[in-house]
């Protein structure tokens, strides 16, 4: 096996308090599509593990999660006029998020693209892809690639939550700061393996690997 190294910088994680579910796409059967209602599940994933709990939903956002036998979580409801739906049996889970998508939507190579991507990942309950920087032509290594990248995805349209790696190539090395600058790129990816040509994308020496682990750290 060739050696690859991906090197992964991640932004700090938002508060779970600061976040924001979005409704899904129509045709997934996502249980947080209902608006203001009390789901009940004996199957719900909490930070503590599986167990019986309510999920209060209003307008796409997570109100308040409770464990809860379904007799309370049925009077949570009526106390609070609202619709009570019991999935018994049945995961009620935070969305997953895929940080390694290879999509190729720039650069006519003829492989999946945005549209059909984030459809596929939505309905197997991901609500965020991290897109890979060397499927497209030209590779993510650039804002200009980048803002290429962005409106072909905004072209398609998303059906779930989409961040991007930014590419570490050799020529790429003095601009990665306007790359991490953008909030829409969420790291690096790097390889140090060499690649083939028409992979559009090169391998980088260690020595580069450590600017650019320098420029990601600043």
């Amino acid at each position: 096996y060739a050696l690859i190294f991906a090197l992964l910088v991640l932004r700090p994680a938002q508060p779970l308090a600061d976040l924001q579910p979005h409704a899904p796409p129509a045709g997934t059967s996502v249980a947080c599509a209902v608006t203001a209602s009390v789901l009940y599940s004996d199957r719900v994933v909490l930070p503590s593990g599986v167990a019986p709990a309510l999920v209060h939903v209003d307008d796409g956002a997570i109100m308040h999660v409770e464990q809860a036998a379904p007799e309370a979580a049925a009077a949570y409801a009526r106390a609070r006029g609202l619709r009570f739906e019991d999935f018994r049996g049945e995961a009620i889970s935070p969305g997953l998020i895929d940080v390694h998508v290879h999509v190729s939507a720039v650069g006519g190579r003829g492989w999946e693209g945005y549209a059909t991507a984030t459809k596929a990942a939505a309905a197997g309950g991901i609500t965020t892809i991290v897109g890979m920087p060397l499927n497209s032509l030209p590779p993510t290594v650039s804002v200009d690639a980048l803002e290429a990248e962005v409106a072909k995805a905004a072209a398609e349209g998303l059906h779930c939550d989409v961040g991007l790696w930014g590419g570490v190539v050799p020529s790429s090395l003095g601009s990665l700061q306007p790359l991490l600058a953008d909030e829409r790129v969420l790291g690096l990816k790097a390889f140090l393996s060499p690649l083939p040509r028409s992979a559009g994308y090169e391998a980088v020496h260690p020595d580069e690997l450590r600017t650019a682990a320098k420029a990601a750290a600043s």
